[in-house]
Order: structure tokens, then sequence, then C-alpha cells
């Protein structure tokens, strides 16, 4: 759900979970459609100015905050439809300030470009034929990386149980992982395959929700159902779990429950919106287990920037949390906190 960025904090890092900031939203819970407010938020964004953009799922829209703002203003969508001024779910920003944003219901990846109007049209670069298997379609993509300074997409494309690749808006996908079993055999491209269609084998996917890429060609993937992350290097034909137990969902630290969301820094770290447990989680290269960072947060969305600071969407509370890296978590709220609505101050379930 992110563009690239090097992240590096010290392997030790900690962060209190005693104090949590609300960002965007209102910090009551309550969920609108105003300038301060969100509904049903997803996904959050945060790009090198610390403006935070959030898909606020019900509202149909794309808000951004900038620092310490009291209001967001709608950069992308508006409202509920298949018109390319319409849009849900997940979000990215690259280098230039375009804004990516994953339509699942429509099947397709939309961009628009920096500073675009609100209620203005998007471009379809991804999908957009139908929903199905073939090379140029998508079948409910939940998430999206962006390679930032070369516009490289990588979809999740969720019941596709499959990750694609768009080099271009006009190219077809090169599938990394998976191949989808279809009533026609196997959905495949001139691309590569490194993984083999939909299951709980180490080169299969349950439902992927979310994709993320490293500067060394590892692709990371929230495997949904079957509770893990599944790590790739391009070009390989098996991924390795290195988070979660694909046997198990469960609570424990080694353990995580329908993951939705995965961000790894330049060291190998991974934090993970673990959705079922309510928590977000944080592990090292190489770890049997994980540390819980923050509790209590049903999020889709999970980002992390270069000083360490954690921001995440908080569904029920229709806002948007951060916890800054400063020797423990403070919880601000950066976006939202106004109540559930569609004004420019709110958010509606984001995601």
């Amino acid at each position: 759900m992110h563009a690239d960025k090097a992240i590096t904090l010290c392997q030790t890092a900690v962060w209190e979970a005693s104090t949590v900031t609300t960002v965007a939203g209102s910090a009551s819970g309550l969920s609108g459609s105003t300038a301060d407010m969100l509904r049903l938020p997803w996904a959050v964004f945060v790009d090198n100015t610390s403006a935070v953009y959030v898909s606020d799922w019900e509202n149909n829209r794309v808000q951004k905050w900038l620092a310490n703002a009291s209001n967001g203003t709608t950069v992308a969508g508006g409202s509920p439809g298949k018109a390319l001024n319409q849009l849900t779910d997940r979000i990215s920003v690259d280098a230039n300030g375009s804004v990516y944003v994953v339509d699942s219901i429509n099947a397709r990846v939309m961009k628009w470009a920096s500073n675009s109007a609100a209620g203005a049209n998007g471009t379809i670069v991804a999908g957009g034929n139908g929903t199905g298997s073939e090379g140029n379609q998508l079948n409910n993509p939940d998430g999206l990386f962006v390679e930032a300074a070369t516009g490289v997409i990588w979809i999740a494309d969720t019941n596709n149980h499959r990750i694609v690749k768009w080099s271009s808006p006009s190219a077809s996908p090169v599938v990394y992982a998976t191949t989808q079993s279809t009533l026609h055999g196997y959905w495949n491209t001139t691309g590569v395959t490194v993984a083999s269609g939909y299951g709980l084998g180490a080169s299969q996917l349950n439902y992927p929700w979310d994709v993320a890429i490293d500067s060394n060609n590892y692709i990371y993937v929230a495997d949904y159902n079957n509770c893990r992350i599944q790590r790739w290097l391009v070009g390989n034909a098996t991924g390795v779990t290195v988070a979660g137990n694909t046997s198990f969902c469960g609570s424990t630290e080694a353990q995580l429950s329908r993951p939705t969301s995965v961000v790894v820094q330049s060291s190998g770290v991974l934090y993970i919106s673990d959705f079922g447990n309510s928590r977000i989680q944080r592990w090292t290269n190489g770890a049997s287990s994980g540390t819980t960072v923050a509790t209590n947060i049903v999020s889709y969305g999970v980002y992390v920037d270069n000083s360490g600071t954690i921001y995440a969407s908080d569904w029920n509370s229709h806002q948007v949390l951060r916890w800054p890296n400063s020797g423990g978590i403070t919880n601000v709220i950066i976006a939202g906190g106004n109540g559930q609505g569609s004004a420019s101050h709110q958010l509606s379930y984001p995601r």
C-alpha cells in the first residue's frame, strides 16, 4: 500500500503504549463527512513533508491532512460508482505527489496527478477491464505498492490469490505470486511465476491483502487467510514464511490472525497490522516471534516513516493515529477525530 521508502531503525527501538495521538478524525471516535471527520478510514500514507493521506472508505474519497491541520482536503474521489472520479480502498503516493488508489469494487487501480481538484477524473493504470483473472484484469484487489522513483505498481490481487506487477499504465501485468487456477487452466503471462496458486503451501497464497517490496527485490505479502507474511525473492519459485504460522492462526507473539497490512524497513524489520488480534506487530529479521507495539486498534493499514513513527488507520473509531518513536509510543490523532462523516474534517471507516 505504500511507495517505497528506506526505513532504518535500531533493532531494539521501543515504544510506550500509554499515550496515543489522533492525527486525523475524531478523538472521540465519532464519524462524519465534513472536512475534519472520517467514516471508516482504510489505508494511510505519509509523504516526506509529513502530510497524511487517508483512504476514507465510506466517504469514497482520499483525504490529505497537512501536518498539524484540523481539516483534510479531498485529493481524489468523493462519491461511489464506476466513473473516473469515483473510488475506494488502498492508496499510495509517488515521488511526484501523484495519488494511486485501489478501487476494489471496480477491479482497477486509479491514479490522480498531484494537486488534482476535488472531483477531478483519475486515470486507470491497472485493470479496469471487468472482474476476472486474465492478464488485463483484477479480482477484488486489496493491496498496493508503488515504487516511488519508477511508478512501477505492485498489486495484491486478492481474489485471484496472486501478486501482479504493472510496469506502465498500458502494459499487461507480470505475475510474481501466484498463478490462479480457473476453468480455463492456469492464468499466466510471459512474466516470472514464483508461486503456483491458491492454498497454504510455501509457493501459494490464500487471499493476499497487502504487498511490499524492499530494495533487495524481496516481495512481502500479507497472506490473510494463512495468517502469515510470505517473502519471495523475485525469480524464486518458493516463498518463505517470515512472520506468523501457516498451520495456526492465533494471538501469541509468534502468531498472527488475519494480517491486513505489511511494511518493511531496509533492515528487514516488518510492521504488521494484525487485524484479527486488534494490534500492530513488529518482527525483526529472522525472529521467530514478534513484539506488540500497539493494541486495541482495528486497522487495515499501517505506515512507518523514516523516523520510525507509526501511523495506522483506526477503522471503528474513524480516525488515524500516530505513535512517534521517541522512546515510547505517543498516540496522536492526525486525521479525522471529529466524528463519522463526509466533510473535509471527518473520516468514515478508514481502511
